[in-house]
Order: structure tokens, then sequence, then C-alpha cells
């Protein structure tokens, strides 16, 4: 029934839980702003260097004397901390910046509607198939040239927000590059194995120079699928229209 399906979506619409997977990455928004969150993960030895240098903090701010680390329980006495460092709720002390992060764990979280919302993505290798472009050689003939690009998101949240519509902006900016680094060849350029790895190699570097940099998205890598020339075929009735409209200006009838 209808209703039903209305009930369902509007439960769903009103979700104050999200699942982020294995494979996922996702932010976490809070009145349109991502907050970063306590990292459930940590590389190895990451979190044994992070706890000694939040005790190298706290040596250097109160001296190493045990009366003045009390100072942190104290909530009006509490010592400035290092740039870039957060305070324990509960006690006061510096928490490492590398605690946190804008793009959350595998894990269950939860949140409140309207107010706050979580996004996710896949941060699995996908390949992305390029529309075919046509680009002049310096002879005066037309390629075909066809690629794909096998990327990850390694940082979802420049991904997110640095960018519009990520995947599109991705497909649409590699094929300017790609027409780029084509323009300019000669038609028999085109018959060597080496030019087109050499090709697919300049594309890579090109759009690791802002893909990667700016957008968050690791290039794997970059490689033609095809290309040919191409051959501008007229069809008859085109011919025929041109013939009729030559005629008309030379004063002929028809």
């Amino acid at each position: 029934m209808g209703w039903i399906q209305e009930l369902r979506d509007l439960i769903k619409e009103f979700s104050f839980y999200e699942i982020v997977y294995e494979y996922q990455q996702g932010l976490f928004f809070r009145a349109g702003k991502a907050i970063e969150v306590r990292r459930r993960k940590f590389k190895e030895n990451e979190l044994e260097r992070i706890v000694a240098e939040e005790k190298q903090a706290i040596n250097l701010i109160t001296g190493n004397k045990r009366l003045k680390k009390l100072l942190y329980y104290i909530p009006f006495a509490r010592p400035k901390l290092p740039e870039k460092y957060k305070r324990s709720f509960w006690t006061g002390k510096p928490l490492h910046p590398a605690r946190f992060s804008k793009i959350l764990d595998p894990g269950l979280y939860f949140f409140l509607p309207i107010v706050e919302e979580i996004v996710k993505d896949s941060q699995q290798e996908q390949v992305l198939n390029l529309e075919s472009i046509s680009v002049p050689t310096t002879d005066d003939r037309i390629i075909t040239v066809s690629a794909n690009i096998r990327f990850y998101v390694h940082d979802y949240f420049k991904a997110y927000t640095a960018v519009h519509d990520f995947r599109k902006s991705l497909k649409d900016h590699s094929l300017s590059i790609l027409s780029e680094c084509s323009i300019g060849k000669a038609y028999d350029d085109w018959k060597k194995p080496e030019f087109i790895k050499s090709l697919s190699g300049m594309v890579e570097t090109e759009l690791r120079k802002i893909v990667t940099r700016n957008w968050g998205i690791s290039i794997q890598q970059v490689y033609i699928t095809d290309h040919a020339e191409s051959r501008y075929i007229k069809h008859v009735h085109e011919a025929n229209r041109i013939n009729v409209d030559m005629n008309k200006e030379e004063g002929y009838s028809i």
C-alpha cells in the first residue's frame, strides 16, 4: 500500500543513525559544517607515538611536577594547550590533533535529524570510462581517442567539499587534459605503441597535479582504450542540397 511506503520513507528520512562500512569513508555535518570526531582506528605504532607526544606536551607545560598536573582538573586554572591540541572533556588534559579526523572510520554513528547529517561514499578502486574526443593532427587528419581512468578516493573531505560532483568533474577535467596532451601530434605518431604509452603517462602526471593534490583523488592508471582516424561522410541528400544552393546563387532555375 502507498501509505506504508510513505511511512517507510519518512522513517528513513528521519533516521538517527548511519553505518559507515569498511569500504567507505564518511563525513559528519552539523549545521552545515563538517566536524572532527574521535578516530577509532590507528596505524601500527601510531597510537604509541600519539600518547608519547601528549605526555611530552604535558611535561612541557607543567614542568613535570605532579602538583601542577592537577591544574588540568580545575576548570578555571587549566594551562593553555599547544597549538591544534584539544582538551579532554573529563580531565582537561591535552589531546593530540591526530586523535581526531573529519573522515569517519568504519562504525555506527548517531546523529540528530535535520540538524546533523552523515554522508558517505566508496573508497574502493573505480574505473571511469571517458567519452571519445576528436583531436586534429599536424598533417590535417582527425584522430578519435578513448580512454579509461582507474582511481580511488583517499580523502573524502576534499573530494566532497573542494569540487562539485567529483566523478563528473574528474571526467570533464580528464578529457580536457587528454585533449591538451593529444593536440599537435603527427598522424604517424599514433601508430607507435611507445607514443600511446607516453601519452597515458603525460595525462596521469597532469591529472595528479590538481586531482590528487586538491581533490583527494588518487589516480592509479590512465590507459588509452581506443584510437582511430575519423572520416567525415556526407549523406547524399546533404550533397544535393549543397548543389541546389550553389545553383540558386548562380541564377539557374531548378
